[in-house]
């Protein structure tokens, strides 16, 4: 018995409202899983890189990820350009406040990096972490 282009519309309409069905199930679980993960780690919106940023500025230009010179130039009276040891010396980032046994450092300026969220959450305070 040939099927006619109605029965096969219909068919693909049932079918498409079924897909529907199950992925907005399957959509529901995975919310549930995100979300359970986001409270365990502690996320925010900005961790996972959502909300804080004007929309058109992502990707290197938004990271801040522009080159930046070591030390500054100056330029000599006879036009070349050259080093300035002296200024580089003046320029300097922030201290390390806080520090771990493995080495790794966080001035206390900007967002706090994952090994300090890590060690607080094993139980360590900033008292603990601070850098003599």
């Amino acid at each position: 018995m040939p099927k006619s282009l109605a029965k096969i519309e219909q068919q693909i309409k049932a079918l498409e409202r079924e897909a529907a069905q199950l992925r907005k199930k399957e959509a529901a679980g995975v919310v549930a899983r995100i979300k359970e993960a986001i409270a365990y780690y502690d996320l925010s919106a900005q961790d996972l890189g959502l909300g804080s940023e004007p929309p058109g500025r992502r990707g290197a230009a938004a990271r801040g990820s522009r080159r930046v010179r070591s030390e500054p130039r100056v330029r000599l009276a006879n036009g070349s350009a050259q080093h300035d040891a002296s200024a580089a010396r003046r320029r300097h980032g922030s201290r390390a406040m806080y520090r771990d046994e493995h080495g790794n450092t966080w001035s206390g300026r900007g967002r706090r990096p994952g090994w300090l969220k890590d060690a607080l959450a094993s139980g360590k305070t900033l008292d603990d972490l601070k850098a003599s």
